[in-house]
């Protein structure tokens, strides 16, 4: 009879592991410092820079598109993770195809997150030329 129970514990336990949700992209995540050489810029993705909301919030998707005029318009959907409101700051850098500088950084700009919700974060480039990547950053509410 015992075995028959800790079979059918062992069971439900590999059910619960194997259903895991994954939530974010594993990409976005918190840069310590300069220090560790492993450390780099990941285009066309957002980093969380602060390490007070590091496990806050997660980056469900981003993304970039062209708009009607040629500029770039950058987006990212963020997660509340908390039971409790949350102030974001997001900023975004645009690059070339040579990975050099071409605006920005932008102005941080603050987004609201209601507690355990989505919100979404846009900024457009100021030019359309030869934008090809970008880099944004999220940060606490200051």
């Amino acid at each position: 009879m015992y075995a028959r129970l800790l079979a059918a514990a062992t069971g439900l336990i590999v059910v619960l592991v194997g259903c895991a949700v994954n939530e974010g992209t594993y990409k976005s995540q918190y840069v310590p410092s300069g220090k560790y050489y492993q450390t780099g810029v990941y285009w066309d993705n957002f980093a969380i820079t602060d390490k007070s909301i590091a496990k806050k919030i997660a980056v469900e998707r981003q993304g970039s598109e062209r708009t009607a005029t040629g500029t770039l318009e950058v987006w990212a959907s963020l997660r509340n993770r908390t039971d409790f409101p949350l102030q974001v700051e997001c900023r975004v850098q645009f690059f070339n195809a040579d990975s050099a500088p071409v605006e920005g950084p932008s102005a941080w700009r603050r987004l609201m997150l209601p507690a355990n919700t989505i919100a979404t974060w846009r900024e457009l480039s100021m030019g359309n030329g030869n934008i090809a990547h970008y880099y944004g950053e999220i940060r606490e509410g200051r």
